[in-house]
């Protein structure tokens, strides 16, 4: 962890051009004595998958929008498949199927050696 100064920690993360080129370009548009309120905001949202009310005066930014978006997309998704699981399951209990249980197949007759090599002579006899 950082140092600490009157009651505040400072952590530094190096960026290192050519890896972390999104990244400083993002904090490169931020204005001046936004940066920490905007750093903050990112990490609460990725750290507990909501995003703070914006603090007077920071813009909302692009970032933080499309994670927004693409936070409400994946929520409605799974949404979608437990419905669709629910409704799988209330389906199956409505024909009697029970959970757990296992099917009975009958048994399918085989062919014997000789029986296999009478159908291939004769296959390959015909003429199709």
């Amino acid at each position: 962890m950082g140092k600490h100064t009157n009651g505040r920690i400072y952590a530094a993360a190096p960026l290192v051009a050519g890896q972390d080129d999104d990244l400083i370009q993002w904090l490169q548009g931020l204005p001046d004595g936004k940066r920490a309120p905007e750093i903050k905001k990112m990490l609460r949202l990725a750290l507990f998958g909501t995003a703070p009310e914006a603090a007077p005066g920071v813009p909302e930014t692009p970032l933080l929008r499309e994670m927004q978006e693409q936070q409400a997309r994946t929520v409605k998704w799974m949404e979608e498949w437990i419905k669709f699981f629910q409704d799988e399951i209330t389906a199956m209990k409505a024909v009697g199927f029970t959970p757990g249980a296992t099917a009975t197949v009958e048994a399918v007759p085989q062919m014997d050696d000789d029986e296999a090599a009478r159908l291939a002579a004769k296959m390959k006899k015909a003429s199709w």
